[in-house]
């Protein structure tokens, strides 16, 4: 599967500067709705917290990949970002520089997990997270994280 048909240059973003959990998921939910302004900020915003506060996707590494299906939507979105600090993102104080959110209807429940597995994949290397959290603008993330073998 190829990431890059799902993660696009411009929902790349480098060096957000969030201090919570929750501001990071807000910060990239909005970043997502403000390129696809049909899409219910909302209701988004919502579905991947709940989802979070139930299981949360922490995957280790320094990394986070929230995620949530949803009913109203009909196609998979992907928005990546690396944060200007590390932000904690767990009880246990666990911190995340490198954040990817993965939203899709409820129907493609297939789709939605060879996503997460592609994502987990590529930032389980050291030198990609380090590549990621280093690139200086949306277009070279975008250009690290789907130049890497899936």
């Amino acid at each position: 599967m190829l990431l890059s048909f799902y993660l696009k240059p411009e929902a790349c973003i480098t060096h957000i500067d969030c201090t919570t959990k929750n501001g990071v998921i807000e910060h990239l939910v909005n970043h997502l709705t403000t390129l696809e302004p049909s899409l219910h900020r909302e209701e988004i915003l919502a579905e991947v917290l709940e989802r979070e506060a139930q299981y949360p996707t922490y995957i280790g590494f320094n990394c986070a990949i929230p995620h949530a299906q949803i009913s109203s939507l009909t196609q998979t979105y992907v928005v990546a970002a690396s944060c200007k600090k590390r932000i904690p993102f767990t009880e246990q104080g666990e911190k995340v520089s490198l954040v990817v959110l993965i939203i899709g209807p409820k129907t493609h429940s297939s789709l939605h997990l060879r996503l997460l597995s592609s994502v987990a994949r590529i930032l389980h290397k050291e030198e990609r997270r380090t590549a990621l959290e280093e690139a200086k603008t949306s277009k070279e993330f975008y250009n690290i994280f789907c130049s890497i073998g899936e």
